[in-house]
C-alpha cells in the first residue's frame, strides 16, 4: 500500500472547525447510525467519543472538525452511508526512541482497525482534550497517548517533533507521524498489556527491520511504509 507522504515543518498547525456533521443529517441516516452502533456495542466494548475529520489541508495548515465515533463506524460498516458521512479521519503515530531502541506494539484483538498487528507506538486519534485556542496540539495528544496507552511518563520525554503527514489513497484517511525522543538516562520499564496493546517491544533499528520482514509478523501498512521512509 503506497501512502502519499508530505514533510511537515515547524509552522504546521491543526485548526478546529466548529461545524457539526451530525446536526443536519436526515432522520433515516441518524437511525441507521444508531442501529449499527447498537450492533457494534453487542459485539465488543466500545465508547462513542469524538475523532477528528479532515476537511482540508495545505503545507502549513490542516483544518478538521470533530465527529462522533459512531458516525465513523457506521460508514465503515455500511459504505452506502459514505455519501452522508464523508469522513476522513486524522490519526497520529509516534516513533518512540529510547537510546538506540524503538518501540512497537501489537494492537489488541478488539480494536477497530488492524487488530493483532504490529505498529510504531503510541498511535491513536485526536480528541477534544488536545484542543487549545481552536488548535489541536500534536504534542499534547501524543503525551496523553504515551501515558494512557504505554504508561510512559511525560517526564521521560525530551522532544516530540512532527515530521510527516501521510494519506492513504483508498480511504482518504490521514496520519501525522512524529518522532518522540525519550531521556536516554532514564530506565525504561517493561510495558505490560493495556487496552490498546497486547504486547510491546523495544528493538534496535536493525532488529526492527528484521522483525518487520519476518514471516508471520503482521504489520500495520502505515508503520511498514514509515519504516522504509525513515530508515
Amino acid at each position: 500500500m503506497n501512502y502519499q507522504t508530505f514533510k511537515l515543518n515547524s509552522q504546521f498547525s491543526i485548526e478546529i472547525d466548529s461545524s457539526s456533521l451530525e446536526k443536519d443529517l436526515p432522520a433515516q441516516i441518524r437511525e441507521a447510525i444508531e442501529q449499527i452502533w447498537q450492533l457494534e456495542q453487542k459485539s465488543r466494548s466500545v465508547f462513542n467519543g469524538h475523532i477528528l475529520d479532515v476537511l482540508s489541508w495545505e503545507p502549513q495548515k490542516l483544518v478538521g472538525r470533530f465527529v462522533e465515533y459512531k458516525s465513523y463506524i457506521a460508514q465503515l460498516r455500511d459504505p452506502s452511508l459514505k455519501a452522508y458521512l464523508p469522513i476522513h479521519i486524522l490519526g497520529l503515530t509516534g516513533m518512540t526512541q529510547w537510546q538506540d531502541q524503538y518501540l512497537i506494539g501489537c494492537r489488541a484483538p478488539h480494536v477497530t482497525l488492524y487488530p493483532c498487528c504490529y505498529e510504531f507506538a503510541p498511535a491513536g486519534g485526536f480528541d477534544d482534550t488536545a484542543v487549545e485556542h481552536c488548535q489541536a496540539s500534536i504534542a499534547k495528544q501524543l503525551g496523553t497517548e504515551m501515558e494512557e496507552e504505554l504508561g510512559i511518563s511525560l517526564e521521560d520525554v525530551i522532544e516530540i517533533t512532527p515530521t510527516l503527514l501521510m494519506r492513504e489513497p483508498l480511504s482518504g484517511d490521514y496520519e501525522i507521524c512524529a518522532k518522540i525522543i525519550l531521556n536516554p538516562g532514564r530506565t525504561q520499564k517493561i510495558i505490560f498489556p493495556t487496552t490498546e496493546y497486547s504486547s510491546c517491544l523495544w528493538l534496535s533499528a536493525p532488529a526492527l527491520k528484521q522483525f518487520f520482514e519476518k514471516s508471520g509478523n503482521v504489520v500495520v501498512p502505515l508503520s511498514r511504509q514509515l519504516l522504509q521512509y525513515e530508515f
